[in-house]
């Protein structure tokens, strides 16, 4: 069960089952990690959330910075939005965990990937499967400590 918080003032909140659909949209997650001088670093990124155990997940480089950040601190705010109004939001925090284990982040990766293009077979689609399976690739798990989500489309 998602633990759903309402820290805004404006807006209808969104009960779980809202924010469940929401996730499974196919817009930009915004992820914010700390850096070795606690700046805060935020980045878009594509993501793939499971419904089933509630966990969200982020394709990126081993050595990036996104990376780095989270093995000094492993705690991570989200927010993602639509980008026209009336919009719906839904931000939280989160504990996050790295997998470099190619086998298991390319099953996850296909998912995203069928999420975004619907299909493997896109150039681009192949390419993010094949950089996933390589020794390069770390996927970021992500563990919802709670969302704040609201809806502006609703009156």
């Amino acid at each position: 069960m998602m633990k759903i918080i309402q820290t805004s003032t404006v807006g209808s909140p969104m009960n779980e089952q809202k924010v469940r659909e929401f996730l499974g949209s196919r817009i930009n997650l915004q992820i914010a990690t700390i850096d070795k001088n606690g700046d805060p670093i935020i980045q878009p990124v594509w993501y793939y959330h499971d419904p089933d155990d509630d966990k969200i997940y982020v394709i990126t480089g081993k050595s990036s910075q996104k990376v780095a950040n989270i093995r000094r601190k492993n705690i991570v705010y989200f927010n993602l939005d639509e980008d026209a109004f009336p919009m719906r939001c839904a931000r939280g925090k989160a504990k996050a965990q790295i997998s470099e284990d190619p086998k298991y982040n390319v099953a996850i990766v296909r998912k995203m990937v069928l999420k975004y293009f619907g299909n493997t077979e896109d150039p681009t689609a192949e390419q993010m499967l094949d950089t996933a399976g390589s020794s390069e690739s770390a996927l970021i798990e992500l563990t919802p400590l709670y969302y704040s989500a609201w809806d502006f489309t609703k009156h």
